[in-house]
């Protein structure tokens, strides 16, 4: 191969890493999202350095409500801290993603600028009952879609693309599933599938 040649080469293959290191760019936190947030969900994790999007129950729950910074968030996680310092990691799963879902989506689902139970916060507008049931973590027939919501957190997006439907497919875990079926925005059956 001649010197002209590889030069060449060399130069496409540079210019090659440059794209794909310029596509892979971090999405920088805003001075705005650094602010003092809520947890708008129960956020359920095993390990708490490595959340993943796709949204196991399994575990503990950092509950809905809780006090969050955020001190960064890449076009892959979110990292933020409670009052006590404790640092948690939210990762989107893009295998477990739909196509169109992006870090800010992410966010979106999970952190709200006001506090659930404070005056007017979204919990004050649940039952009696679908507050002790969202405390608690669980999904009981009855619960309307933004108690499952705040309760179990967001089903995964590639499974569920939208929350608009009235079939919303959780994962316990690896090997097991959760249908959660609505009728007229209330839960009306939940059936383990695999």
């Amino acid at each position: 191969m001649s010197s002209l040649r590889r030069t060449l080469l060399k130069m496409i293959v540079v210019a090659a890493i440059s794209v794909i290191l310029a596509s892979c760019a971090e999405v920088k936190t805003t001075e705005e999202e650094k602010k003092v947030l809520y947890t708008a969900a129960n956020i359920w994790y095993r390990d708490k350095g490595k959340i993943v999007s796709v949204n196991h129950h399994t575990g503990t729950i950092l509950p809905v409500g809780t006090r969050v910074t955020i001190e960064d968030m890449t076009d892959h996680g979110i990292l933020f801290a409670d009052k006590q310092g404790t640092k948690y990691r939210l990762i989107l799963a893009r295998k477990y993603s739909a196509r169109e879902m992006t870090i800010k989506d992410l966010f979106k689902q999970y952190f709200i600028e006001t506090d659930p139970f404070g005056k007017n916060g979204i919990i004050t507008k649940l039952s009696d009952s679908e507050k002790g049931s969202v405390r608690s973590g669980v999904i009981v027939a009855g619960m309307s879609k933004e108690a499952v919501l705040m309760s179990y957190g967001y089903p995964p997006s590639h499974m569920t693309p939208s929350t608009d439907g009235d079939v919303w497919k959780y994962w316990d875990h690896k090997f097991r599933a959760r249908l959660v079926s609505f009728r007229n925005n209330r839960v009306v059956e939940i059936k383990q599938t695999r």
